[in-house]
């Protein structure tokens, strides 16, 4: 009878496992990619907007209110744009206007927004796979 047990987590070798983050958001200034790559386990981001032209251009972006500030935030020098994929710019902006707090919306609404801009925002990461 073959033996159907499972490997013991200690047996098995993780040494050259590398990761690939899919992430909608900068959440704490990108904290979990920041780690994978400062151990050298990061083999690409996945997020909806990636502001690595330089700080020139996202001081400029910055300058644009409530959004464009936002917008600005998203990218973090510990992370090699190199290994960042991301959305087109006009996606990005677009989502932001669509999830804004619209006031009238009930708690139903607002959540079936999100869920929405989730599902587009998974799609295009599987894809970029």
């Amino acid at each position: 009878m073959p033996d159907t047990a499972s490997p013991s987590p200690e047996s098995v070798d993780t040494s050259a496992l590398r990761w690939h983050v899919v992430q909608y958001g900068a959440r704490e200034h990108y904290a979990i990619p920041r780690a994978l790559h400062g151990i050298g386990r990061m083999e690409r981001m996945y997020t909806e907007a990636w502001l690595g032209g330089g700080a020139g251009f996202r001081s400029l972006v910055k300058k644009l209110g409530p959004l464009g500030r936002a917008y600005g935030g998203r990218y973090h020098p510990d992370i090699p744009s190199r290994l960042v994929k991301s959305r087109p710019a006009w996606r990005g902006l677009a989502d932001a206007w669509l999830s804004r707090d619209r006031g009238k919306e009930t708690v139903s609404e607002r959540y079936a927004r999100y869920l929405e801009l989730g599902r587009r925002f998974g799609g295009w990461a599987a894809g970029a796979m």
